[in-house]
Formats: C-alpha cells, sequence, structure tokens
C-alpha cells in the first residue's frame, strides 16, 4: 500500500511514465508518487474536493477536477504549483457535486469535464482556460473516454448527438 491521503480516488499516470497523481478528495490535497520507486515525492494543497487528475499530453500540466469548489484546477506539472483555476460550476446553482471526469484531447487543445449538477460536459480551451461549450448530458455524468466512431454505429438515446467538433473546432 502507498499511503498517499484520505479519500484517495483520481488517479493519472504522467505521459512520461514517471509519475503517478493521485487526488485525496478528503484531505484536500493532491499526491505525487515516483512511478518507478513508489515513494511520495511530494503532496500539494488543492482545495474543494479534488476528486480526479489528467495530465496533459505533453506532460506539462496536470488538471484536477474540484467537485465542491466547482472549478478545475490547473498545475504546473514539474514545479507543482497551482496555476490557474476554471469555474464551471457556479456554487450558486446548488447541487452537491460540480466537476469530477476530466478528459483531454490528445492534441492538449482541449479539456471535456464532466459537471454533474448540470448534467453535462464543459469543455475547456487549454490555451486560453476559457469553457467555450457545454454538452447537455444525462444524469449525474462522471467518467469520460474517447470512442473511436465506425461510421455504421447507430448513436443511443433519444435526442441529437452533440457537435463535439464543433465545439472545439477539430
Amino acid at each position: 500500500m502507498i499511503p498517499t491521503g484520505p479519500g484517495a480516488e483520481g488517479i493519472d499516470i504522467t505521459p512520461d511514465g514517471r509519475e503517478v497523481w493521485v487526488a485525496n478528495r478528503a484531505a484536500d490535497s493532491v499526491s505525487v508518487i515516483d512511478a518507478q520507486t513508489l515513494d511520495v515525492i511530494e503532496t500539494v494543497m488543492c482545495a474543494g474536493f479534488p476528486i480526479r487528475c489528467k495530465a496533459t499530453p505533453d506532460g506539462q500540466r496536470v488538471l484536477i477536477s474540484c467537485a465542491t469548489a466547482g472549478e478545475v484546477a490547473v498545475f504546473d506539472r514539474l514545479s507543482r504549483e497551482e496555476t490557474g483555476r476554471v469555474t464551471v460550476l457556479d456554487r450558486g446553482e446548488g447541487g452537491d457535486l460540480g466537476p469530477i471526469g476530466v478528459l483531454i484531447t490528445p492534441d492538449g487543445t482541449h479539456a471535456f469535464v464532466a459537471n454533474s449538477s448540470r448534467q453535462e460536459v464543459v469543455v475547456i480551451d487549454l490555451g486560453t482556460l476559457d469553457v467555450i461549450a457545454r454538452l447537455e448530458t444525462g444524469n449525474v455524468p462522471d467518467g469520460l473516454a474517447f470512442l473511436a466512431r465506425a461510421p455504421d454505429v447507430v448513436p443511443l438515446g433519444d435526442g441529437p448527438e452533440p457537435d463535439v467538433e464543433g465545439a472545439t473546432g477539430h
């Protein structure tokens, strides 16, 4: 067992395979583990119930969804300093859960964040850290993944498919 912090949940491995980042939701912290020695090399504070981690493909930044803060924290991976936050849920809107799942496009230009209380996925431009789109989902979105789509796949559900390509310009 690797002792990180209470409520350890979200885990991501940096693209170079050297570090494992762990969100410790009950401790408002994030632990960084050396992937070779399995030692915790640093624990940094991250207020707001940090629940999921996702490193950018270039390994320069790590995004942490902070569920009760309604924000996504952005950390510089090497300095382990928080460099910004993106508000995705105004806490005045109600609901217990804000951002949960985080997914980053392979080119590192956009992040998709499951915003559970609003039944949506928020699209963040990682160049500007602006919210550029909100895509409606079903109840309590959480985990996210990319799926290669075959031409003969029929979409599930009753409504139209969200225009993800239009939201990101890709």
